[in-house]
């Protein structure tokens, strides 16, 4: 899923509508930072979170899941979908 995400980031969108294509990456990018978030909070022993940094990622979680109901029936984020589920 990490590499999906990552591949919409470097991906060039030709032809494709910029506002559609940057608020996939957007949501592209939140995936990969609550990812990489939560892997830390699971598996290194020394993090600590604090109530500030819970609620940024909380905003940042709420920000994705807004932009994805922007673009949630369009190609590319259909596309997305598909590449989170299968990987090539």
């Amino acid at each position: 899923m990490k590499q999906a995400s990552a591949k919409v980031l470097s991906e060039d969108f030709s032809g494709q509508d910029p506002q559609t294509v940057s608020t996939l990456r957007t949501v592209a990018d939140a995936f990969i930072r609550l990812q990489d978030f939560r892997h830390r909070a699971d598996y290194e022993n020394t993090f600590t979170l604090t109530p500030i940094e819970a609620l940024r990622q909380i905003a940042l979680a709420c920000d994705a899941f807004a932009s994805w109901n922007t673009i949630r029936k369009e190609r590319i984020a259909q596309d997305y979908l598909l590449a989170l589920l299968i990987h090539r």
